[in-house]
């Protein structure tokens, strides 16, 4: 069975040129081909969009057969993060209520926030880098993993501001990534794979069906030169 070579478009003729290893050469004429699968252009897409989601529920699997791909470059971190004018009413039961993470104190400290902070960052349902943290206080974090191991919490005043930093989990560079960290990553590398399956089959279909309709034009097959005629 002959192997495909190379494929380019010839701007000439408007055809896509297929070479093969035994010298073959055909023509596919892709404004025929064009018209025939935009008439199923919905339907592809609807096609490919399922595909791909079917595969989502395996992202998990993927994660467990593969943690050693996941490994962290930055530190990440779940929490709170509060920034308030120092002049601020009830600094002393705010005070309390970040470091609360029961649904109680969340209100609080959201109606709170929605008043008096500068910024509020709700992070106890998911990972965020440690970075994006650092960039909002004004202290001398130096080492992440040194200050994530000794400090679950941060109160700390400049500038007219007070900094409230509340650190329920963290994880270090060189650690797994936890799966709902991962995730999106994981979602990523196979929706490209399927995506890469799905394209290769539609274009091994496409070739099919023009070559059934007749738009395909060989050119040459083997040493010896073939013209057909493309159904128009």
């Amino acid at each position: 069975m002959e192997k495909l070579v190379s494929c380019a478009f010839n701007i000439d003729t408007a055809c896509v040129e297929l070479h093969f290893t035994e010298g073959s050469i055909c023509s596919i004429d892709c404004t025929a081909v064009e018209n025939e699968a935009s008439d199923n252009g919905a339907c592809c897409l609807t096609a490919s969009q399922a595909m791909i989601k079917k595969k989502l529920p395996e992202m998990l699997d993927y994660y467990e057969r593969n943690s050693e791909m996941f490994r962290l470059h930055e530190a990440i971190l779940k929490g709170l993060f509060l920034k308030v004018p120092e002049n601020t009413p009830n600094l002393g039961q705010l005070k309390k209520w970040y470091c609360s993470t029961n649904p109680d104190g969340v209100e609080k400290i959201e109606k709170y926030a929605l008043k008096n902070a500068v910024i509020y960052d709700y992070f106890y349902d998911k990972w965020i880098l440690f970075e994006e943290i650092v960039n909002n206080i004004p202290y001398e974090f130096g080492d992440a993993e040194s200050f994530l191991k000794t400090h679950h919490k941060l109160e700390f005043n400049k500038n007219g501001y007070w900094y409230l930093l509340n650190i329920t989990e963290y994880r270090l560079p060189g650690e797994e990534m936890p799966y709902d960290f991962a995730r999106a990553q994981i979602q990523e590398i196979l929706t490209n794979s399927n995506r890469l399956n799905f394209d290769r089959e539609l274009e091994e279909n496409l070739y099919r069906d023009a070559e059934k309709s007749g738009d395909i034009k060989w050119l040459y097959k083997g040493e010896k030169s073939i013209e057909k005629e493309s159904i128009k």
